[in-house]
């Protein structure tokens, strides 16, 4: 424990999709990232706090894909 508070930075990850990308291949990656979550953090453990700790109802002012709305909506993330 800390005897006060210290300033902090948070990061957050975004992946950014035009219009144009399909509902299927938007959901067909998010599900592929999730289905290999632990294979990728393992390989690359700074995932696990930045792609894998991805919190759906997080806001950055942009719109999701509707193929990412349809991931979260059927998936168990968060």
């Amino acid at each position: 424990g800390l005897a006060e508070d210290v300033p902090t930075v948070i990061t957050a990850s975004l992946l950014l999709a035009q219009e144009t990308v399909s509902d299927d291949e938007v959901y067909g990656l998010l599900q592929t990232l999730f289905d290999k979550k632990e294979t990728l953090s393992a390989k690359y453990p700074i995932l696990q706090e930045t792609l894998f700790n991805i919190k759906k109802d997080l806001e950055f002012g942009l719109p999701y894909h509707t193929g990412a709305e349809r991931f979260f909506a059927t998936s168990n993330v968060n």
